[in-house]
Order: C-alpha cells, then structure tokens, then sequence
C-alpha cells in the first residue's frame, strides 16, 4: 500500500480487555474457540469490570492478568497513533471493538467512511490479512 494513496486500513477503536485465556467462549463451539466474544464466564468485559458487584471477585492472578493486558492495549494504541501519523493510512471505527466477532460492523463501518470520504470513487475492495491484490494490474 506504500505506493498508493488511496489505500485505507480499517480498524476497531476499542480493545478487548479481557486477556484471552479468560474469555468466555460460545457454547456452540467446542471449548478452545473463545475469540469471537470480549467478556469472561462472568460477563465483565471493561476494565472498569474488574470488581464488578454482582459476580465473584477476581484473584489476584486474574487481575494481574487483566492489567497486563491493558498495559499491552495502551502500548498497541500509541504504536497504532503513531503509524497513523506517519502513513495516514487507517481509519479507526471508534465504536467498534477490535475482536473477530465485530468484523461485520467494522467493514459497515469502513464502508461508511469510503462513501463520505470518497463519493466518486468506482469501487470499493475490502480484503483481509491473508489476501494479495496486485493493485496495479
């Protein structure tokens, strides 16, 4: 994408606090697949969760955990602040949650700003990580 300046990236605007070895997983799926969803067994989801009333309290290995994780979430955001100052390059969905589960309304969102940023452009190509496109041809 470095040669071209009409090439966007699309991220989510809110990290999942929940350390993923705690998250609860989908009881449709077997017990290792738990990405998709950003809260524990417990529903705490947000930092501000970690002492939630109503839910068991955490040990300290739990908590230590989730402050781990948001130390890497702060440490990710400065790196993503400053690639976006240096590229300009990535539009942040600032309602979206970084997470597989959030995909859908995170491509709506990209789309959003493609259409209001863009409105004569011809077309639109949203590929994933694991995708090459030879823009040139």
């Amino acid at each position: 994408a470095a040669d071209h300046s009409n090439v966007y990236f699309v991220v989510g605007g809110l990290d999942c606090a929940v350390p993923y070895e705690r998250r609860a997983g989908d009881p449709e799926q077997p017990p290792w697949i738990k990405s998709p969803f950003c809260s524990d067994s417990h529903g705490r989801a947000l930092a501000s969760d970690m002492y939630m009333a109503g839910v068991p309290s955490m040990t300290e290995a739990e908590i230590l955990d989730w402050e781990e994780m948001i130390s890497i979430n702060d440490k990710n955001a400065a790196q993503l602040k400053n690639e976006m100052e240096t590229f300009g390059d990535i539009i942040v969905a600032t309602d979206v949650i970084e997470i597989y589960r959030s995909l859908p309304a995170k491509l709506k969102s990209g789309y959003r700003w493609a259409i209001q940023n863009h409105p004569d452009a011809e077309w639109f190509l949203k590929i994933d990580d694991d995708s090459y496109v030879r823009v040139g041809s």
